[in-house]
């Protein structure tokens, strides 16, 4: 209990100075369009709900780590000498020593992958009170780039926000009949000035006469699209890039999608891994492309929801695809 209280007032104060950071970087902005008690008043409103935002993932944290270790199955806590229950009461005992490793890895990724974008708005907000906010050629590129760095930080508290969802909510799922290939469509229109500018094509493969139907949760299977054909733009660096989107009648009950890319690929050492939370294969690169290192998980808490599987096949310098299979459903 004494290191759980000592990791969780670490979160705490690690929340606390990025706000009282991100408010800093909040004012100097509004400073430049209105008076300075508007600006302050402004920059403290949006800095207070951020906070709200990062205690109550923090909260939510600490209340899932404390039921688990104050909630322990009743084999641990009964003495029996059954060889079957002793085996079941060690194998609980390793559980709860991986979830204790898992949570401390936890911590450490978060507290690691925000470090980078606040140590780059310590140096940006520092030149700034120095005298650069009255020079003219950085201070607007410095709040820019100050701003980018805010957005990342709350890209990683909302998709961490999103994960916690889905393991909480894991049946709660809102299934209905929808067409597949309706939302593939309108994904691939949200992406496309992005694979535009990156010069990527993205193409379908699927037979038009027929109508897709699954029976999912249509929200949550939109993230999973949206972060597969995103990572397949995001990593294809050739002059020919291409995704293809494919349909698979799979079997009688399910379908199978396909999203397909020649683009840079995986080496086969880091596949097992891939679905990880904020594994990478190549930090610096994805640091640059602007993710969060969560996407890949969230696609595997959706599929692990709806009981279906996630596959994935990747050459080095030859493409990923990454596939998933929906139940069908009725019109």
């Amino acid at each position: 209990m004494k290191k759980e209280k000592i990791y969780y007032t670490c979160s705490i104060i690690i929340t606390l100075l990025i706000v009282n950071v991100i408010i800093c970087i909040l004012y100097l902005f509004f400073h430049q369009f209105f008076n300075t008690p508007i600006a302050i008043i402004c920059s403290i409103a949006i800095g207070c709900l951020l906070e709200m935002i990062l205690l109550y993932v923090l909260q939510h944290f600490q209340q899932k780590t404390l039921f688990t270790r104050n909630n322990p199955t009743d084999t641990k806590s009964e003495k029996k000498e059954d060889t079957i229950q002793l085996a079941a009461k060690e194998n609980e005992i390793n559980q709860l020593k991986k979830m204790e490793l898992f949570r401390k890895e936890f911590l450490g990724n978060v507290a690691h992958e925000l470090k980078t974008p606040l140590t780059a708005l310590q140096g940006y907000i520092l030149t700034l009170l120095d005298g650069g906010i009255q020079d003219d050629n950085i201070n607007m590129t410095y709040l820019e780039r100050s701003a980018s760095n805010v957005d990342r930080m709350i890209s990683i508290v909302s998709d961490l926000d999103e994960i916690s969802k889905l393991e909480y909510k894991r049946d709660q799922l809102k299934t209905e009949n929808f067409n597949l290939l309706t939302l593939v469509e309108e994904v691939i229109e949200i992406l496309d000035i992005k694979a535009t500018k990156m010069g990527v094509k993205i193409a379908i493969n699927a037979d038009e006469s027929k109508q897709y139907i699954v029976n999912a949760d249509r929200e949550n299977i939109q993230k999973v699209l949206v972060n597969l054909i995103d990572n397949a733009i995001k990593y294809n660096d050739k002059t020919n890039g291409k995704v293809k989107i494919s349909f698979i009648d799979y079997d009688k009950n399910t379908y199978m999608i396909e999203v397909q890319d020649n683009g840079i690929g995986i080496d086969e050492q880091y596949l097992p891994r891939i679905f990880e939370r904020f594994f990478r294969v190549d930090k610096d690169r994805s640091r640059k492309t602007g993710g969060s290192g969560l996407g890949l998980a969230i696609v595997k808490h959706v599929i692990d929801a709806h009981k279906q599987i996630l596959q994935v096949d990747s050459k080095l310098g030859e493409g990923s695809t990454f596939r998933f299979t929906l139940q069908k459903g009725k019109l």
